[in-house]
């Protein structure tokens, strides 16, 4: 192994997924079990003290080394690698996925430097299109509380002239391969999104669940041609929707800062900026 690819095993091996085309059995470190998750906090648990052996990609594979050329760095959102919440649990999720913001020819051009160009094309494509459907959303929240203005819209508009893909929508593709043992196996354990409206394709595929209070985990079965919307947490009011009878619940942050607290408390985050 040369030492360029060695640095890079030894920087991105606790992020990339396991090899899971090549398992015949499921690791103990993908098993999940009914206590793996705290009876009273269902999206949140502590992770033990006991050291987990981490099962990575097998860099003598062909075409595992292109694999690391696009790995996630730890404190990145975009590029190869497992879902950015594992750190929080004890076990491991039966998953992998590929983040982008705005178009992925970087990444794209280093797993397929002869043909990458449609690949790229299909992910600028469907960011434009998400980008639409977002814009709408939005115009109809904003709405629903009297504030059609323009200079009101603004509010939803990118800062300091920062390009508006690459600022605001965060793109990230998901991969659920079969699984030997399926029951005892979790391809995404519960988190809350960090952005402020996820679009979800289902793809027509069963699995997706949803916390719902007094209900627990509800199933959310696909619909053919629809996308599943969530309106997340992060929404800081415009000064002229706050009065006294209706105060602020949580400190103004930026985005970044959330992003942030997330990486530290994971979902404790709007906990922590609670007034």
């Amino acid at each position: 192994m040369n030492p360029t690819m060695e640095s890079q095993t030894q920087a991105f091996n606790h992020l990339l997924p396991l090899d899971f085309d090549n398992v015949s059995t499921l690791p103990d470190s993908y098993a999940w079990s009914t206590t793996t998750l705290p009876s009273d906090d269902p999206c949140h648990c502590t992770i033990n003290d006991r050291k987990t052996s981490l099962p990575i990609i097998d860099i003598g594979e062909p075409g595992a080394y292109d694999l690391l050329l696009v790995a996630r760095p730890p404190s990145e959102v975009i590029g190869y690698g497992s879902a950015r919440i594992y750190p929080f649990y004890p076990k491991l999720m039966w998953s992998e996925g590929f983040g982008m913001m705005g178009s992925p020819v970087e990444h794209a051009r280093k797993l397929w430097p002869q043909d990458h160009a449609k690949f790229c094309e299909v992910m600028e494509q469907w960011q434009a299109e998400m980008k639409t459907v977002c814009d709408k959303i939005v115009g109809i929240m904003l709405g629903s509380l009297g504030l059609t203005h323009v200079d009101d819209m603004k509010w939803f508009e990118p800062k300091n002239g920062c390009d508006q893909t690459q600022c605001m929508f965060h793109f990230q593709l998901n991969s659920y391969l079969v699984c030997p043992d399926p029951d005892r196996a979790m391809g995404l354990a519960p988190h809350t999104d960090t952005s402020l409206i996820p679009l979800l394709n289902q793809c027509n595929i069963n699995g997706l669940q949803v916390y719902q209070d007094g209900a627990g985990w509800v199933p959310v079965e696909p619909v053919e041609g629809a996308l599943v919307v969530n309106v997340d947490a992060e929404v800081s009011p415009l000064r002229k929707l706050v009065d006294s009878a209706h105060p602020l619940f949580y400190r103004p942050v930026t985005v970044k800062e959330y992003v942030q607290l997330k990486d530290k408390v994971f979902n404790k985050a709007l906990e922590s900026i609670r007034l």
